[in-house]
């Protein structure tokens, strides 16, 4: 009989302890979906204390405690007097770091996180954060902030100018290479933010203009072109920043170009050979690689470009015709190209000798191109200047004598040619 109470003594010794030990588990439990409801409601005042006490007391309970954790934190530094922010930056450097502790496999590229929120807020030096965002980059998939893109380069190049012997011209390029390429490849994962990302290409382009050259890019692109030339997205970096820098007529910008045309034909690297092609006076070969670019754009704005280009640069002194169609088509994929307007109303302006029957209808091919110009302005209204083009046209057409004299007065003129447009003469 004595055992079975020292069995029942035993056990019930064990539950009592049980109980104990996972009262604190339940307590971090319902504080935890406490804390979860009120950052969800935003209410992160009323979420502050119990998540302070969750942090302490069950700091392995859930990961949200850190991912939650990050917005309680931020919010609260946000809100508090300037002389208590850092400690407020420091509280959150370390709830990054404890997370780092306790959730090591996680996800979240701390370092970035870290330096982006020194940087935000004004705490540490320039290069502490350089140094961890120099750590972040050691793993590229993770580093997807373009911010700290742009943030790693500025903080590289002001390194360099303020006397780091270790950081040549050279070693610039390599960086500004890197960092555009691995934007592009975002870019490349992520289509709707290529505009966004090509301002911030364009900032980063501006951080390091100071060392590049036409001579020292063709030089770095051609040490590095043997390692690279099947990589498509390096291929379109190097050759749009030689283009970008008229270096068209370097040797590395051809087997760039060709290597790009080869691997997989783009839109840029159509429009380099293109170039290209213009350079050594082969027009026949431009207009058909300025095509294949057009063709291989999904941009309208960059479409319609390059349909100008051709319409401007390929058959401008050859063939009105093709020029008036290339101009045409860039206003079908993109109906405020003022740029087509102006050059139509420039060709119109001047057909005369080509295209008008008599001194009179000569004259009136400055209404239609007062009345082509007046589109590039709606087109375009900060091209207001134009105005003046409009008011010099219509200076040129006939006047009211002339109209009176031919007998033209609320007439139709049809003109043939390759202009194929009317013009209706003004009632007197």
């Amino acid at each position: 009989m004595k055992w079975k109470f020292a069995i029942l003594f035993v056990l019930i010794c064990v539950v009592s302890g049980l109980s104990q030990t996972q009262k604190p588990d339940r307590d971090c439990q319902l504080k935890l979906y406490s804390v979860d409801s009120l950052v969800k409601a935003n209410e992160y005042d009323k979420a502050w204390i119990p998540w302070s006490e969750l942090r302490k007391k069950c700091p392995t309970l859930d990961e949200r405690i850190y991912t939650k954790g990050f917005e309680i934190v931020k919010f609260r530094i946000d809100r508090v007097p300037a002389d208590q922010k850092e400690r407020g930056v420091q509280e959150l450097l370390k709830l990054y770091d404890d997370y780092n502790k306790y959730y090591p496999n996680n996800p979240v590229p701390i370092a970035l996180y870290k330096a982006m929120a020194m940087d935000h807020y004004k705490v540490g030096t320039s290069d502490e954060i350089y140094a961890l965002l120099d750590k972040a980059f050691k793993n590229p998939s993770n580093f997807k902030d373009v911010d700290a893109l742009h943030l790693y380069l500025k903080l590289y190049v002001e390194k360099q100018k303020a006397g780091d012997k270790t950081i040549t011209p050279k070693n610039i390029l390599v960086r500004r290479d890197a960092l555009a390429t691995h934007l592009a490849k975002l870019t490349a994962e992520s289509p709707g933010n290529a505009k966004a990302n090509e301002r911030y290409a364009d900032t980063m382009d501006r951080l390091v203009s100071d060392f590049e050259t036409c001579e020292t890019l063709s030089q770095y692109y051609g040490e590095v072109f043997e390692a690279r030339k099947k990589d498509t997205i390096w291929l379109g970096v190097a050759s749009k920043k030689l283009l970008d820098k008229q270096c068209v007529r370097s040797p590395i910008f051809s087997k760039i170009s060709e290597a790009q045309q080869n691997l997989k034909p783009t839109s840029q690297s159509a429009y380099n050979l293109g170039t290209m092609a213009f350079e050594a006076g082969k027009l026949e070969d431009a207009a058909k690689y300025f095509n294949q670019s057009a063709d291989l754009s999904k941009d309208p704005s960059d479409k319609a470009a390059t349909y100008f280009t051709i319409a401007s640069m390929i058959y401008m002194q050859s063939d009105k015709a093709k020029t008036k169609e290339y101009a045409q088509k860039a206003l079908e994929v993109q109906p405020n190209f003022a740029k087509s307007y102006i050059l139509l109303a420039q060709l119109y302006a001047d057909a005369g000798k080509d295209c008008a029957k008599n001194d009179f209808e000569k004259k009136a091919l400055n209404w239609l191109a007062a009345e082509t110009m007046k589109k590039a302005v709606s087109a375009d209204p900060k091209m207001n200047a134009l105005d003046k083009m409009v008011k010099k046209y219509n200076e040129k057409a006939p006047t009211s004598a002339e109209i009176k004299e031919a007998k033209m007065a609320g007439k139709t003129i049809a003109f043939g040619c390759w202009i194929n447009e009317t013009v209706d003469v003004p009632q007197l």
